[in-house]
């Protein structure tokens, strides 16, 4: 599996800013022929032992097949917790910008700019969380997987196991009515686990968002007013989304030996 920043054995505090990532292997190649492979790599891992506390901000991430990629084989919020990924623009990604897997730990993916993505983020693995998705603009047109019957999305998700904190998505704009094959949420699983909240996320795409309908279990998706399907005006459109990309957030948090404070 090629990758440009292989992150393990208790590596930690580390700033990856300014970079430009691509596969040159992915180009013209379909989402099956690339799964598997040594290709299926991307921009950067965190694999187990990774130590945590990255912060990946304003770097480039075109033509790969992933982008952002951690997980773990052993039980730890420790390894590969504190993760902050904003500023990124990410264009044609096959599959995952980010795909946060095991125990993933105080996870923030926000302020990202996506174009042409085959989903933002996927989220199916026992364990992870807190996971905070917000402030995010995605815009696919026509299918990145080069695969007509695969479905295109923003958020994959698998609520059958559960995750361990919850997960929050919010303040997101998704933007796919000229997709193939797009809904907002791809769910693998219709039954709810753990807790998972949905607020003030804006979805343009002519399907509908919940590619199936959820079952029962905890979860907050905000008012009906604020997760319907919406077809604005070109123009309104527009203004959402100019809002979306401007906005920046900043996020502090403290440990116990250092407080540090990246920025977008």
């Amino acid at each position: 599996m090629t990758r440009a920043l292989d992150l393990k054995d208790y590596s930690s505090h580390i700033l990856v800013e300014d970079n430009e990532f691509l596969q040159s292997c992915v180009l013209g190649k379909t989402w099956t022929q690339l799964k598997g492979s040594a290709c299926e790599g991307g921009a950067v891992s965190g694999t187990s032992c990774g130590g945590g506390s990255y912060a990946i901000r304003n770097n480039r991430v075109h033509d790969v097949f992933n982008a952002f990629l951690f997980t773990d084989d052993t039980t730890g919020q420790w390894m590969n917790a504190n993760i902050f990924i904003s500023g990124n623009l990410f264009e044609r990604v096959v599959d995952d910008p980010a795909e946060p897997e095991g125990d993933s730990f105080n996870f923030h993916f926000f302020s990202n700019t996506l174009f042409d993505p085959h989903r933002m983020i996927s989220l199916t693995t026992k364990g992870a969380g807190p996971i905070f998705v917000y402030n995010n603009v995605q815009i696919t047109t026509g299918n990145p997987t080069a695969e007509p019957s695969r479905l295109n999305s923003a958020f994959k998700i698998n609520l059958s196991r559960g995750f361990a904190n919850g997960v929050f998505l919010f303040n997101n704009t998704i933007v796919g009515e000229n997709a193939a094959n797009f809904y907002a949420y791809d769910m693998l699983s219709r039954k709810i686990a753990k807790p998972l909240t949905a607020r003030n996320n804006v979805y343009v795409t002519q399907l509908r968002v919940w590619h199936r309908v959820l079952g029962g279990g905890s979860r907050d998706l905000g008012a009906a007013r604020q997760q319907r399907l919406r077809q604005p005006s070109p123009t309104s459109t527009v203004l959402k989304l100019w809002r979306s990309i401007f906005a920046r957030v900043s996020i502090s948090f403290n440990t116990a030996s250092n407080a540090w404070r990246p920025s977008s």
